[in-house]
């Protein structure tokens, strides 16, 4: 399913994907195929961002950080597009969401050597309920997305 805090949709029916832009050229074939999947990976991004609001606790001070970090990368050579979130590549990224797995699968009691307590996150599994839940509407996007980037190209 979720490989640190990266989801996809999975396309079962390739042939019928191809079936839709099989008019067009093969560079307009790319951006179309592209454009579907940018617009899947929002749909991931938007009830990631959804999921995670209503499941932090209320009054607490946040950074933002985590929503900020949220992250769609259409893959370029093959087809294919990444839902997640952006990682810190040097010190001082504040974007970074690198504690995202924390915050999704929480973690357990911890105590220092000396036995002092430094507390517990619970988990709140917004990005895996992402994924089960968005499933269908991101492959249905994915589909509506091909359509009006083909329409676009052809009517262009």
């Amino acid at each position: 399913m979720s490989k640190q805090g990266i989801i996809g949709v999975e396309i079962v029916n390739l042939d019928e994907i191809f079936a839709l832009v099989d008019e067009l050229q093969n560079v307009d074939k790319n951006k179309s195929i592209k454009a579907g999947l940018r617009k899947a990976g929002r749909v991931f991004v938007s009830g990631g961002k959804r999921r995670l609001r209503e499941r932090l606790i209320p009054g607490r001070t946040r950074t933002g950080n985590l929503m900020r970090s949220f992250t769609i990368r259409v893959k370029r050579h093959k087809l294919g597009a990444l839902a997640g979130f952006k990682q810190a590549k040097f010190r001082g990224d504040v974007t970074a969401g690198n504690h995202a797995h924390l915050v999704d699968r929480g973690t357990v009691e911890r105590y220092t050597k000396d036995g002092r307590y430094r507390g517990v996150m619970p988990a709140n599994y917004f990005w895996d309920d992402t994924y089960m839940i968005d499933s269908g509407q991101a492959l249905n996007e994915l589909k509506k997305g091909i359509m009006e980037a083909v329409n676009k190209l052809q009517n262009g």
